[in-house]
């Protein structure tokens, strides 16, 4: 069993005042009177506070920032004495939810939207790339309409700030990172025991509970002879068998701070095309990590680990993504994506590419480790995994 871990520290008593002053020069910079926010990512970053309720698609909830000033919140009546305890904010309004027959928080935004000073008639809105409405679109274009003015993205702007991670977030992302990195110390005891991957999944959400993991809410699993052929599902009830390979990738949070690695391993002896296929990754990564630094383009990270990966593997797409408070962020490590990388950057690097079992099954190999964007390179926040593919003996 592994021991619980001592939490990160409260935010500094400024982050959240320094968190809308920055906003609010890039929406000067864009000509907007406010921005609105209801993806609970981004209710997070503005107040400190999402509701654990909020996965639940009844009750929406909103943040007004406006030009100047603290945000406006929005909250239905049952999250009120949450947000109260929990947020950081200028002044809430909320309203009795559901209320099925009318709308929801409509109103009572419209009327935070009409009581603000105008001077573009123009609100920024999450529209854009890799970003969600938390409300539905109906609700959403009639506080557009209701506000008598433009609405326009602005998932740019929310992108640019949210990208670099400040201490206190790097802090989370960390911790978060540490809960897994102990259970994945734990995976060879757990799948010696495991006869089906969902015994694997049951011990390893075990063993993240007891690490501390804040909340799990992305774990895969997959499995085969000789490789897996997904990484992205969940626990099915195959049973492990000699010769198989096993892949798992967890997604942890801490303070809605994710962490995002993987580990692979062979139970009994693996044949050769696996281990080749594991190091091919694993130098794909170093290729990555000798890359990385502030000002290179993600699009040259792709670069790096393409250039040495299979050539006739690599349909998958993009081999890393950003993370924050969403799992998956921009950049992507992708051709076409060419935003340079900034200090305090979190990424997933994550080479990945289909191969041929011995037995003539398409498999992919997926390796992946957490890094942040350091001055003058790439700081690992996951324990890198061993060149060799790790072997498990049942």
């Amino acid at each position: 069993m592994t021991s619980p871990r001592t939490r990160p520290p409260a935010w500094h008593p400024g982050t959240f005042d320094a968190r809308w002053q920055a906003l609010q020069r890039r929406m000067h910079d864009a000509r907007l009177d406010a921005l609105i926010v209801s993806n609970l990512a981004n209710l997070r970053y503005l107040t400190g506070h999402a509701p654990i309720i909020g996965v639940a698609p009844t009750r929406p909830w909103y943040a007004v920032l406006p030009a100047d000033g603290a945000p406006v919140v929005v909250v239905p009546q049952l999250g009120q004495g949450d947000m109260e305890r929990e947020g950081a904010f200028g002044s809430l309004r909320s309203w009795s939810s559901p209320r099925p027959d009318t709308n929801e928080g409509v109103d009572e935004v419209g009327a935070v939207l009409a009581n603000l000073r105008r001077r573009h008639g123009r609100i920024g809105a999450e529209l854009g790339r890799e970003t969600r409405i938390g409300t539905t679109w109906d609700d959403m274009t009639a506080i557009r309409d209701a506000s008598g003015t433009e609405m326009v993205d602005a998932s740019d702007l929310l992108w640019a700030e949210r990208a670099s991670k400040s201490d206190a977030e790097l802090a989370r992302i960390a911790a978060a990172a540490a809960a897994t990195q102990d259970t994945f110390d734990c995976l060879p005891v757990i799948v010696a025991a495991a006869e089906t991957e969902r015994d694997v999944h049951r011990a390893v959400l075990r063993t993240l509970i007891e690490s501390d993991a804040g909340a799990v809410p992305y774990l895969a699993i997959g499995s085969g002879p000789g490789g897996y052929d997904s990484l992205t599902r969940g626990a099915t009830n195959r049973s492990l068998a000699q010769g198989d390979v096993l892949g798992v990738d967890i997604g942890t949070t801490i303070d809605g701070y994710w962490s995002d690695f993987d580990r692979n391993l062979a139970i009994g002896h693996p044949d050769e095309l696996a281990q080749a296929a594991h190091r091919a990754a694993q130098t794909a990564l170093d290729h990555a990590l000798a890359t990385v630094r502030p000002g290179i383009s993600a699009c040259d990270v792709w670069q790096a680990m393409a250039a040495v990966l299979p050539a006739d593997g690599s349909g998958i797409g993009r081999l890393g993504h950003g993370v924050g408070l969403d799992y998956t962020e921009p950049p992507s490590l992708h051709l076409d994506d060419a935003t340079p990388l900034r200090t305090g950057m979190v990424l997933a690097i994550e080479p990945s590419f289909t191969f041929e079992t011995a037995s003539g099954r398409r498999a992919v190999m997926v390796c992946e480790e957490l890094i942040v964007v350091g001055d003058d390179g790439s700081r690992l926040l996951s324990r890198r995994a061993d060149v060799a593919l790790p072997v498990v003996s049942r």
